[in-house]
């Protein structure tokens, strides 16, 4: 072992490059980029727990050095070994995102649908007054709407509800998420497009129909060219679910995303069962393709430690029939937050805890905790009898992610 610090389980001493270190405390959510030589004046630091007595074995430009750098040591607090604590209140303001379902319908039957459970039975689909009504209540706070699903654009309404929310709150971002299996030319002729900031299109591949039944490559390629053609305004982005049979047309579809000038984005299967965990790619596969590109991204500072998800915080979800949820993930009776039909959101239960890093046990001994901030817990919940908990079959790609996260940060205690 080359520092005693390093002995600490709480410390994460990573080397980026050649004299060039990122240390992190996972007990203070802090962390800094130092030199070699700073490593080692955080290790005395550490080992001797004395700044007088370090200084006094030190003289002229020496002694000016390490004493600047100590006194950052102490000020980032690098050292202290107390754990942050978490303040269990809910925040004075209400969610600024909301997911609107309008619909469980969908068009096409994906097998690894992730809310297909929840579908299962199927809601009525409310008015298009209904739906205004909630708007009018959810408006005063809102900054974002999701249109989502089932799939959104099945809802008869959708253009005049467009309209509507566009006409009482100008400013707002509205974003579609849709699986394009709809001629868009038809479509446009109910004016859809106009209102709508973010269209967000599943796609696992360009050109097969795979895990998603009654998908056809050649609409959903004409439906992308004809939206960038005709509403150039529009941010266009690509959503695929990388499983293990989709990997190369995964990585055609990213270079068309790059050719045609679209975002990108993948994720990984989240198996909701025991016959979808053979559909997952191999830890090593998830690790390198599931790896951003941070090609030469540098991190200030780091966020705010990640205690739980936002679920019910800043983001809440609607199901088609006014009931309201934490996340799109989570519409489960046991998370019925109300019903926003029958209620003023500032009566809904915002009260319902979703579960935080110290309560999951694996979590609490992990010293990135704070960085992943134990995953989406939502994901495994019908998988583990209607448990929340750390997603076993994620956690290693979690903690990749945040250890690549962590050789970002180049906060320097020198300037």
């Amino acid at each position: 072992m080359k520092y005693l610090l390093e002995s600490n389980p709480a410390f994460l001493l990573l080397e980026v490059e050649t004299g060039e270190y990122v240390f992190y405390n996972s007990l203070q959510h802090v962390g800094a980029r130092l030199s070699k030589l700073e490593v080692q004046i955080l290790d005395m630091m550490y080992t001797y727990q004395n700044k007088e007595y370090i200084l006094s074995k030190f003289s002229g430009r020496q002694y000016d050095l390490i004493n600047d750098a100590i006194s950052s040591i102490e000020k980032l607090g690098l050292l202290k070994c107390e754990e942050i604590t978490i303040e269990h209140k809910l925040a004075d303001n209400y969610p600024t995102s909301y997911y609107i379902h309008l619909t469980y319908r969908c068009n096409l039957k994906c097998s690894y649908c992730y809310n297909k459970s929840i579908r299962r039975d199927l809601l009525q689909d409310l008015s298009i007054d209904n739906w205004k009504n909630i708007i009018d209540k959810i408006l005063p706070y809102a900054n974002r709407i999701i249109f989502t699903g089932g799939e959104c654009l099945l809802y008869k309404g959708i253009s005049e509800l467009l309209s509507y929310i566009k006409a009482k709150k100008n400013d707002i971002v509205i974003a579609a998420i849709s699986n394009g299996m709809h001629d868009f030319r038809e479509l446009d002729k109910a004016h859809i497009f106009t209102h709508i900031s973010e269209l967000s299109l599943s796609c696992d591949s360009l050109y097969h129909e795979g895990q998603r039944f009654g998908f056809n490559p050649d609409l959903f390629r004409a439906n992308i060219e004809w939206i960038k053609k005709n509403y150039p305004n529009i941010s266009v982005s690509l959503a695929s679910v990388y499983t293990n049979e989709n990997s190369s047309d995964i990585k055609k579809t990213e270079i068309y995303c790059h050719e045609h000038k679209l975002s990108f984005s993948k994720t990984m299967l989240i198996p909701s069962n025991a016959a979808e965990v053979d559909l997952m790619p191999t830890i090593l596969e998830m690790e390198e393709e599931m790896k951003p590109n941070r090609s030469g991204a540098k991190l200030n500072r780091l966020n705010a430690p990640c205690f739980s998800c936002s679920a019910g915080k800043s983001t809440c979800s609607i199901a088609p029939n006014g009931d309201v949820y934490p996340c799109q993930s989570l519409h489960y009776p046991e998370f019925n937050m109300g019903n926003i039909l029958n209620a003023p959101i500032e009566e809904l239960n915002r009260g319902i805890e979703l579960i935080t890093v110290d309560q999951i046990s694996v979590c609490s001994r992990c010293n990135v905790k704070f960085i992943c901030g134990g995953g989406c817990p939502a994901t495994g919940y019908s998988m583990y009898g209607h448990r929340l908990d750390r997603n076993h079959l994620t956690c290693a790609l979690n903690r990749h992610n945040a250890i690549e996260k962590l050789k970002m940060l180049d906060n320097r205690i020198h300037k």
